[in-house]
């Protein structure tokens, strides 16, 4: 599997490393969309490279967060985004 930018749901930078969970589908337009990420190191792919992230890299990269990129929208502006953080998670809602 390799990641391409515009798959990328999620981007965690930290430690100098970037990783990234990649979205197996396309969403369609017009039609609202919830993902789930769990922060496993399966779920996660080396940006730009593809190849799989090591336990040990992902505590690496989550020990010390740097960036942090959700995509908000595939296709058009969003309206609004809203979120809310909760014991160190953050929920992010869009409409």
């Amino acid at each position: 599997m390799h990641s391409s930018v515009y798959n990328n749901i999620v981007a965690v930078q930290g430690n100098n490393l970037t990783v990234s969970h990649v979205a197996m589908e396309q969403p369609m337009p017009g039609i609202p969309l919830s993902v789930d990420v769990d922060l496993l190191e399966s779920q996660f792919v080396h940006e730009g490279r593809g190849s799989r992230v090591s336990r040990e890299q992902f505590m690496m990269v989550l020990s010390h967060v740097r960036v942090l990129h959700i995509r908000a929208s595939y296709y058009s502006a969003v309206s609004r985004i809203s979120y809310v953080v909760s014991h160190s998670l953050c929920y992010v809602s869009l409409h």
